[in-house]
């Protein structure tokens, strides 16, 4: 059986969670309402629309993380391989506009992202 202290600290522990959750979802639902991110899920719903160039994203993608795997394994020739596939979907997606306008917005949706989390981790060390 629970003490009462110890009751009385799993329940603050729980009311504290809750918390913490709705916080993260109140400042998720505020960050999907800014004008970055909207303008990022428009240009990426217009991009997933075109469903090769999608598919060439998506690959290219998979590329580059088989290409980081194989790195840290120390598999030279399979991360060249995949290094070099990856680039030459990379080039050939360079010149479409839609993928230009979708890596502008993910840049700034990045930047916005990278801004608040520098935000909570400056609040979280003031008040240790």
């Amino acid at each position: 059986m629970l003490s009462s202290n110890s009751s009385e600290s799993l329940l603050d522990s729980q009311a504290d969670s809750l918390n913490q959750s709705e916080a993260l979802r109140n400042l998720t639902c505020l960050i999907g309402k800014l004008d970055y991110v909207q303008n990022f899920k428009n240009a990426e719903a217009v991009l997933r629309s075109e469903e090769s160039v999608w598919a060439d994203y998506e690959q290219m993608k998979e590329f580059q993380k088989e290409a980081v795997l194989f790195k840290k394994l120390e598999k030279n020739q399979a991360f060249k391989e995949s290094s070099h596939a990856a680039q030459l979907l990379e080039k050939g997606l360079k010149g479409n506009l839609l993928v230009q306008d979708y890596f502008s917005e993910m840049e700034d949706v990045n930047d916005l992202l990278q801004y608040v989390t520098g935000e909570i981790e400056r609040k979280f060390n003031e008040g240790l």
